[in-house]
Order: structure tokens, then sequence, then C-alpha cells
């Protein structure tokens, strides 16, 4: 559990993996995150009255709200895709925005659209995020890639870019999203 809560964005909190204040099992009295009780606390990791994240109840400075940080698309993206074939990471440049994905290049009016279609909305409220669209430019070199895909990257110190969404443009250039609502329809009918 202590390991997925990592795989689904939970970090960079001062009781996480803290071990500083003596080993898990023995803490010395000076132990401040005492109240973070979390199984992201090696400090709790050993008191079998602890198996669920912490939900903040004891406030700031040394407790977290565990359950506002989970972000699973952290568990969804595909490293090959986020750091590209030569791993060199994806990320804004004064220029544009570098994705180094072979096939796709960052198309500025559609991430335009995207943050206006949004309208602030995060999927890890309350960290604010960045977004990002990339056209598929070689559709015959990869007919197998989706024609838009869409990445978003939390404003915090170990945010990355990650798959949100793949759809492809309409007649009028907008982005139509993959819905498996509607892939039922079309195959049950109305």
């Amino acid at each position: 559990m202590h390991e997925l809560g990592h795989s689904i964005g939970i970090s960079w909190f001062g009781g996480i993996d803290n071990t500083s204040y003596g080993l898990p099992r023995f803490p010395n009295k000076n132990y401040l995150y005492k109240d973070y009780r979390s199984v992201m606390n090696y400090q709790c990791i050993y008191e079998y009255t602890v198996l669920d994240y912490s939900d903040g109840a004891n406030g700031p400075p040394f407790d977290q709200n565990d359950w506002q940080k989970i972000f699973v698309a952290n568990f969804n993206y595909n490293a090959q895709f986020v750091y590209g074939s030569s791993h060199s990471k994806i990320n804004y440049v004064d220029e544009g925005f570098d994705s180094n994905e072979t096939g796709y290049i960052y198309d500025e009016n559609l991430t335009r659209d995207i943050i206006d279609s949004m309208g602030g909305y995060s999927p890890v409220d309350p960290i604010t995020v960045e977004w990002a669209a990339l056209k598929l430019v070689e559709e015959d070199k990869y007919p197998q890639l989706k024609e838009v895909k869409i990445l978003v990257k939390p404003n915090s110190p170990r945010g990355v870019w990650i798959l949100f969404s793949e759809g492809k443009l309409d007649s009028n250039g907008k982005i139509q999203f993959y819905s498996q609502e509607e892939i039922i329809k079309n195959i049950v009918g109305d």
C-alpha cells in the first residue's frame, strides 16, 4: 500500500518515507511527524492500527491529506511516450513545446482550445496543472497512433508530463475524445 501510494502520486511531504528521527520501529521522542498517521510514514508502517492514507485531520505542518494528493494518471503514463525515444524529458521551452515524440508535434492552437475548455480544471486539485496538445503529423507512417494526445503536468517539484487523453479531430478541427460510452452506443445502438 505504501509503494502504491508513491505510484499514484503521494510524494514530497516531510513525513513521507521519514526516518530522520530514529528507526521506524524505535522512533525517539523528538519525532516531528508523529501526527502524520499514514502508511506513507515509515514510523507508522509497523503499527497494525494504521492501514490507511492520512486524511489530514491533525493539520499542517506535520500532517497532510494524502487523499487529495492522489493523481491516478501517474500510474497510467507510458514512459516511452513521456520521455520519448531518447529519454529526454518533455518540457516547455520558450519557443514552444518539445516532445521528442516520433510523429507528433506540439500544437499551440489545440493546446489553447484544451486550456479554454478545461476552464481551470485540475485532475489533482488543489495543485494547478499545465496542459499540452500534441498532433500526429505522420499519419501514413504511424496509422496505429491517435491523431491527438493531450498531456497534463502538475505544477509540483516532481511534476512530469502524463498522458491525459487521446482523440481525433473532427471536420472543424475540434478535438473529439475517445469515449467508451460512444463505442458501446455504436455497437449496441440507442
